[in-house]
């Protein structure tokens, strides 16, 4: 009788984690991203690399003007964000964007730190696998960028600019993984990778074109992505 009874209880716990089961696997589907405008923001963490190197400079824009120095950048901290449309399970439309503040040097100023901000975006297609409880994704497209110096000097130190600003255009990828937290809500994680060929330098007042000066931006970033 004893033993009988145990078997229900076996049996009747074998029955509840079976519903549940079957439960959790209907919930999953409903946890599907589905297509349609989607929107985040997040933060990031960027590294520059290539012609900022801390030792060149430009003769202001054009060959006149003060000296403009570029500074070798630390990896900084910022925000990005994602705004974008799904077409379907499996493609979207969208822009990727990250913003990032930096400490920067240059020989020419030996223990001085200038304060410097990379931003990148890039828009374009987003082919993702479309599965239920996460998604792995690829962004490519066109980029855009600029790197702005808050403080800058000449080499001799006798001109003190408040910024310069270098901008371009180039291309940008990136990869990574969104989980599906409920149906409106995503979290994710990605790395992406842009060049850039910086082509305009503005030093306080004055714009001018620049050329053969390109850098590449490694951009990890975490968005919590709210779909509608």
């Amino acid at each position: 009788m004893r033993l009988a009874k145990q078997e229900f209880l076996i049996h009747k716990q074998i029955a509840v984690l079976m519903v549940v089961a079957i439960g959790l696997i209907f919930s999953a589907s409903s946890l599907h991203a589905k297509k349609g405008f989607y929107l985040g923001p997040g933060l990031a963490r960027q590294s520059i690399s290539g012609d900022f190197d801390g030792q060149s400079a430009f003769l202001g824009t054009g060959g006149t003007g003060p000296v403009v120095l570029n500074g070798k950048m630390d990896s900084g901290n910022g925000l990005s964000g994602v705004i974008g449309y799904g077409i379907n399970d499996h493609f979207s439309l969208e822009y990727f964007f990250a913003g990032t503040s930096h400490d920067a040097t240059h020989q020419a100023i030996p223990g001085e730190t200038m304060s410097a901000s990379v931003a990148v975006g890039i828009i374009g297609p987003r082919l993702a696998t479309g599965g239920e409880f996460m998604d792995l994704f690829l962004r490519a497209g066109y980029a855009r960028g600029s790197v702005r110096f808050e403080d800058n000097a000449s080499v001799a130190g006798s001109t003190t600019l408040e910024e310069s600003e270098y901008s371009g255009a180039g291309f940008g990828f990136g990869l990574g993984v969104e989980f599906h937290l409920s149906k409106l809500l995503g979290l994710e994680i990605g790395y992406n990778k842009t060049s850039i060929d910086y082509d305009t330098l503005t030093a306080g007042e004055v714009n001018g074109t620049i050329s053969d000066f390109s850098a590449d931006i490694s951009t990890m970033n975490v968005t919590v992505v709210f779909h509608f």
